[in-house]
């Protein structure tokens, strides 16, 4: 290779399915939450918006929301910073990028977990 600079680009769509896997990955985590106005986001093409995860790049500057669905026996605020922590993590180590925001919304907690439900059918 010469010693020219050479530059990388990372599709938004592979940032998207890195975050989606990291997340996803985080116990407590039941799935992402899709929004309604994500396609005419996307259509729009002022962010890339996917399956609950909110895509800005500008340069090198890498902005995600995500919104969760968490398990009803966690705590929330606990999962939440896990998720931040494995998100970024996994852009830096995966992808060389530094995220310049990673916010999270929780859209709904799961009632349905495996683990609520066994310890209502105990009592």
């Amino acid at each position: 290779m010469s010693d020219k600079a050479t530059t990388l680009h990372v599709a938004p769509n592979v940032l998207v399915d890195l975050a989606r896997e990291a997340a996803l990955a985080v116990p407590g985590v039941s799935r992402l939450e899709s929004r309604p106005l994500e396609n005419m986001e996307r259509l729009l093409g002022r962010s890339y918006s996917h399956e609950g995860i909110h895509l800005q790049m500008n340069g090198r500057a890498v902005r995600l929301h995500l919104h969760l669905v968490v398990s009803s026996d966690v705590s929330i605020p606990a999962v939440a910073r896990q998720v931040q922590r494995d998100v970024a993590r996994a852009m830096e180590g995966l992808a060389g990028i530094q995220l310049e925001a990673l916010d999270i919304t929780v859209e709904d907690v799961d009632f349905e977990s495996p683990r609520l439900s066994e310890s209502l059918a105990a009592k």
